[in-house]
């Protein structure tokens, strides 16, 4: 028989409702929360509702996350998306207090995630790039562990974030036209 973990990670919302029991959202199985299982759906159709669901029951939303990996790190790490139901969940994960510019113990912020995801453009993502901006502490001075490196050095090294490497060099005050950080 399936639990409501296993399926708000592989499962369907249809799923997840015939197994949901109130009290639910509050439980944690083997360090996870039921909401951590819900955001690494992978499927956009599915994880969006679920979320929803249980934030409409004011779920706990850390647990499982031990090395400093929060529900943003989880979400942004997802090949699909779906950027208005992605902004709208980040607001309400904001409104809960859930740190968008948190590094996580290697140094990584959430949105080194979106950078290295090449199936969505700049442009695209923009409605989340505009929730870092929008932030007091986005993060992007974080180093990541083992290296120089900043969050700005690796939008930098991509190709396809230059608008989102010339944005965090305007908001960190850097000329990237005469920059001598390491790109």
């Amino acid at each position: 028989m399936k639990s409501v973990f296993t399926v708000a990670y592989r499962g369907t919302f249809g799923e997840f409702m015939g197994l949901y029991r109130v009290g639910d959202e509050k439980r944690v199985r083997w360090g996870k929360s039921l909401f951590i299982e819900a955001i690494s759906n992978v499927d956009p159709a599915q994880r969006y509702p679920m979320c929803e669901f249980l934030l409409d029951r004011e779920c706990v939303l850390d647990a499982g996350t031990k090395d400093g990996t929060n529900p943003f790190h989880i979400l942004f790490a997802q090949r699909a998306h779906d950027i208005t139901e992605d902004v709208a969940l980040c607001r309400r994960l904001i409104e809960r207090g859930v740190p968008l510019g948190a590094p996580d113990a290697h140094g990584c912020i959430p949105l080194v995630h979106l950078i290295s995801n090449q199936e969505y453009s700049d442009e695209e993502l923009t409605p989340l790039y505009d929730l870092y901006f929008e932030a007091h502490d986005p993060g992007f001075d974080a180093q990541l562990t083992g290296s120089h490196d900043t969050v700005y050095n690796v939008a930098r090294r991509w190709p396809h974030r230059q608008a989102l490497a010339d944005r965090i060099a305007t908001r960190l005050g850097i000329d990237p036209t005469t920059s001598t950080q390491d790109t």
